[in-house]
């Protein structure tokens, strides 16, 4: 029965083993959502009043570099964005955007490291023009290079609402738009290190236990 217990102490000691040797980071991440309304145009492809949810993150130790002059920080290769209401089935989804970049003193996305718009190719017709720009912070404004991001420079923002563009000319307005920021954790290597000793001690004194009888 003992060797049963000792065999469980000394799996949990592998399996945090291996977390301890991930790379474990604090992130910022940043959302964007927006309901868009056809402004002009035909709706061919199917969003008018669909729900666009923008999510991208940051290490929250990142640094501030130069990109056209202005301090900009690249965002991980993880944009994605959520369509939801469409009356296209098929647009509907979680779709991959291309690596983005933040510019505080924009307050928006843009792709890197073009400093252009990010496109989306919808599942069915068409492409669609994001224009994630929103007003600046007081914090961002003061940005430069060099820097470290800080969570006050991507929320909470206003957007400037500028109209989305689809590729068959239809053009759709941005309505009920929030800009959000949190900052999410995971364990750092250091406090798993605490629990990984914890466990060694107590296979240790499993193990001198298990000697004694």
């Amino acid at each position: 029965m003992k060797s049963m217990k000792l065999l469980g102490v000394f799996a949990a000691l592998a399996l945090l083993a291996g977390m301890a040797g991930r790379a474990d980071a604090s992130t910022i991440l940043y959302d964007y959502q927006t309901t868009l309304s056809l402004a002009s145009g035909t709706d061919a492809l199917g969003l008018n009043g669909a729900l666009l949810t923008i999510q991208d993150d940051v290490s929250s130790s990142a640094v501030y570099i130069t990109r056209f002059g202005y301090p900009a920080v690249v965002m991980n290769n993880d944009a994605t964005i959520t369509i939801s209401g469409s009356s296209d089935a098929a647009n509907n989804g979680t779709f991959s955007l291309p690596q983005l970049a933040f510019y505080p003193t924009f307050a928006g996305l843009f792709t890197d490291p073009a400093g252009v718009d990010p496109t989306l190719t919808l599942s069915v017709g068409g492409t669609l023009t994001l224009a994630l720009n929103t007003n600046e912070t007081a914090t961002g404004a003061t940005e430069v290079a060099g820097n470290t991001v800080n969570i006050a420079d991507f929320g909470p923002a206003t957007s400037q609402n500028i109209q989305f563009s689809g590729s068959n000319g239809a053009l759709y307005n941005q309505t009920n738009t929030t800009v959000t920021a949190s900052g999410s954790s995971v364990p750092e290597p250091a406090s798993l290190g605490l629990v990984l000793a914890g466990l060694v001690g107590l296979g240790l004194k499993s193990a001198a236990s298990s000697k004694k009888v």
